[in-house]
């Protein structure tokens, strides 16, 4: 496939825009499991652009100001469940020019949240919710708080809050994700627009703004959400997860963002096999002509040749050497153990669906999901290994240079334990490791 596939977060809910959400997202672009052209540069959604298809839309007759209470609107959306008949705002037929002047005056901060919206002018008579003039901007308050979260063709809470990280409390008025989606995929010449299927009824409001507006229509098409039982992959949630201290960050190896994926180790590729006929640069167990040491055993072996099923073609014995010095021979005496601090993972929670626990997610957190010996051992042979790294490897590390060499990159088996990889957390002097994975799981895993 040679199209370029990217991954954008569209940040519209202004309070959880931080920058450790925006780098982490950004590290995840970058990452092994989704990667953009890296030729062109991140792009990060332009407001300015933003504001002057706002006025556009607004000389088109195609959004107003409104100034009505959110019990109000509710009301003209047909009583939230549709049980009385929706009808018009009584703003929504005010001149083009005074509309204008109203947003405007909105983006000089005449107006403090919920005093005034702008809406888009769709279609009240549909039977889908996306077309009943959904918010395009508003007022935003320059407090913070964490307690935020935008439902799919709802208003934006109270707590829509905060100050931007990069432009700080420049912007009074900041608009919605309803309103954002299409344009920025249109600006940014996208031609597929995927999305998970809670935005399907999205689809044709997202197709309205763009023919309304005159601009190029990208398709969106939506797939089925990758639901994981035993965590919880809402951006809100992980932000109340990081804030109350029950991880560390956004790549804290018990969460399942793409970083935190990959500060544990998980490569793409597939655990390698014990032997292989053909010695290469990533595999360090026993292959023709390749010294290995053995469980137990003071001396390393090294295979000389091997028999394969005629039938089969598996390999079925393999002849080895036992490479005991000479007698005479001095035996050089081996290096110190290396210090390191190992970490391992568990779930995070104590149940398979948080997001559905009557208490709340947080109240199901496992105190015990990270379990820290700080005094462990490991053999010498880990400086081989992170010479050799990354292991396994996977197509974007098959030719790395120093720089590309990453701590989560250095995996290996512990013997007879689990596997482990490095974590950025290490120095030259004390090891820090990550369990990736037990060698025997429990079966409720």
């Amino acid at each position: 496939m040679k199209d370029k596939l990217e991954k954008r977060k569209d940040f519209t809910v202004r309070a959880c825009e931080t920058i450790s959400a925006a780098d982490t997202n950004i590290a995840d672009i970058s990452g092994d499991i989704i990667r953009r052209d890296l030729g062109r540069r991140i792009q990060i959604s332009n407001i300015y652009s933003m504001l002057l298809l706002a006025e556009d839309l607004i000389r088109r007759d195609g959004a107003y100001v409104c100034h009505c209470s959110k019990s109000e609107i509710a009301q003209q959306r047909g009583g939230g469940k549709g049980a009385t008949p929706r009808y018009a705002c009584c703003h929504r037929n005010h001149p083009i020019d005074e509309s204008l002047a109203e947003f405007r005056a909105m983006r000089d901060g005449k107006y403090g949240p919920q005093e005034a919206l702008l809406r888009m002018k769709q279609d009240l008579g549909s039977n889908n919710p996306q077309m009943w003039d959904l918010t395009a901007y508003r007022v935003i308050q320059l407090a913070k708080s964490s307690n935020v979260e935008e439902a799919v063709g709802g208003e934006i809470p109270d707590s829509t809050i905060g100050i931007h990280y990069r432009t700080g409390d420049k912007w009074k008025i900041y608009p919605t994700y309803d309103f954002t989606h299409c344009l920025v995929d249109s600006l940014e010449g996208i031609t597929h627009s995927l999305c998970t299927t809670e935005f399907e009824t999205a689809r044709t409001s997202y197709n309205w703004l763009c023919d309304t507006l005159g601009v190029y229509r990208p398709m969106q098409r939506e797939y089925g959400r990758l639901n994981l039982s035993g965590t919880v992959l809402s951006k809100r949630k992980i932000m109340d997860l990081i804030s109350k201290g029950h991880v560390r960050d956004w790549d804290d190896p018990r969460l399942y963002t793409l970083i935190a994926l990959r500060r544990r180790g998980i490569p793409l590729g597939a655990i390698l096999s014990d032997f292989r006929e053909t010695p290469s640069k990533d595999f360090f167990r026993l292959t023709p002509g390749t010294s290995v040491g053995l469980l137990k055993v003071p001396f390393p072996i090294t295979a000389t040749t091997f028999e394969k099923d005629p039938d089969s073609g598996l390999v079925t014995l393999v002849h080895a050497k036992y490479d005991k010095p000479a007698e005479c021979a001095k035996f050089k005496k081996p290096k110190a153990p290396v210090k390191a601090c190992v970490r391992i993972h568990n779930f995070l929670f104590t149940c398979d669906n948080p997001d559905t626990h009557p208490d709340g997610f947080l109240s199901v957190v496992n105190p015990q999901s990270e379990e820290v010996y700080p005094n462990a051992m490991i053999d010498i042979g880990l400086e081989e290994i992170t010479r050799r790294a990354p292991w396994p490897k996977t197509k974007s590390e098959e030719m790395p240079t120093d720089s590309q060499i990453t701590p989560e990159s250095v995996r290996f088996q512990g013997m007879r334990v689990a596997y482990f990889c490095l974590d950025p957390d290490s120095t030259a002097d004390y090891k820090v490791l990550n369990r990736i994975v037990s060698l025997k799981e429990d079966t409720k895993k």
